[in-house]
């Protein structure tokens, strides 16, 4: 058990871009929209997100993480921090329900297989839906996505696209795993006509593009 503030996790394995930039929270014009409405973590990793999110005035927090080693991790997390309103799926979020594969390289690393060109110490097959079959499903009002799944972003948008034109929740996207994430993931989103307002924004820790993000907001 490892403790940062008020926070637990259950490894050492504090992230300045969660735990002092807080998703760059502070950024966004008008976090009152999400009040009452749900959170939709994509990447949820070991549920350090989480810890932020639940301090929010949210109905709930959905979090997907497709690994079962790092699902484990995240529920520990849910049970040490005592939190409540979490709902868990032990799935990847993508363009189209099935299965894909995920190369899994150590602590906070996980790629989907189109990007598996590097030597990776694993690969596992895991089940995949889409985020706006989810939805529908399980009726979810949507006040804000937060997507880091290591370069399947792009995927994951093709998949919530009726999603977030229907409910235009605030996006919270990572956009640093592949070079052509900077680049096209902002114009897919505008080409939806959906009249967002864009931030690219990138905490300052030193690093040259880590945790670049690309926040939308109507």
């Amino acid at each position: 058990m490892y403790v940062y503030q008020d926070y637990i996790l259950p490894i050492n394995h504090f992230e300045p871009s969660v735990f002092i930039y807080n998703h760059e929270l502070d950024k966004l014009k008008n976090l009152d929209y999400i009040k009452n409405k749900s959170i939709i973590d994509v990447g949820a990793y070991i549920g350090d997100s989480a810890l932020i999110f639940s301090e929010l005035p949210v109905e709930k927090i959905y979090r997907f993480e497709a690994t079962k080693d790092y699902f484990k991790l995240l529920q520990q997390t849910i049970k040490m921090n005592k939190l409540k309103n979490i709902i868990t799926e032990n799935v990847a979020l993508g363009d189209k329900a099935g299965s894909c594969n995920i190369f899994v390289n150590g602590p906070g690393s996980s790629i989907n297989l189109k990007n598996g060109n590097k030597t990776w110490k694993k690969k596992i097959n895991v089940p995949m839906i889409t985020l706006d079959e989810y939805v529908k499903k399980h009726n979810i009002e949507v006040g804000l996505i937060k997507v880091d799944i290591e370069g399947a972003e792009p995927l994951f948008l093709q998949g919530s696209k009726e999603t977030i034109c229907t409910q235009k929740p605030i996006l919270l996207i990572s956009i640093y795993h592949n070079p052509n994430d900077y680049f096209e993931i902002k114009p897919m989103i505008e080409s939806w006509n959906l009249g967002y307002k864009f931030k690219i924004s990138k905490p300052d820790d030193g690093g040259i593009i880590s945790d670049t993000l690309l926040i939308c907001e109507i």
